[in-house]
């Protein structure tokens, strides 16, 4: 949802963008409207400054943490098959 103003300022018109529904579904349920988007492969929808900033706020907020438990958890059994292979040797 886009609100524009009828007014200018500074020859600018503001905007306030709603991102809910980007984000969560009826169900607030993840929202699947970005996997709809990468699969049009079309890289100036991408690039659109609201898109941008609901990819942002996902990684930020729920990716980053999943994809560092996973680093994490592959270091550490890194780091056990390698004592346990120097134990044996």
């Amino acid at each position: 949802l886009i609100w524009r103003s009828r007014l200018t300022r500074h020859g600018q018109r503001p905007v306030n963008y709603y991102i809910k529904h980007l984000v969560q579904d009826a169900d607030e349920g993840f929202n699947k409207a970005l996997e709809f988007l990468v699969e049009t492969r079309d890289p100036q929808i991408l690039m659109h400054p609201l898109i941008v900033m609901v990819s942002d706020l996902l990684w930020t907020q729920l990716a980053s943490f999943v994809f560092l438990l996973k680093r994490l958890y592959f270091l550490f059994t890194l780091v056990l098959f390698i004592l346990s292979q120097s134990v044996l040797a």
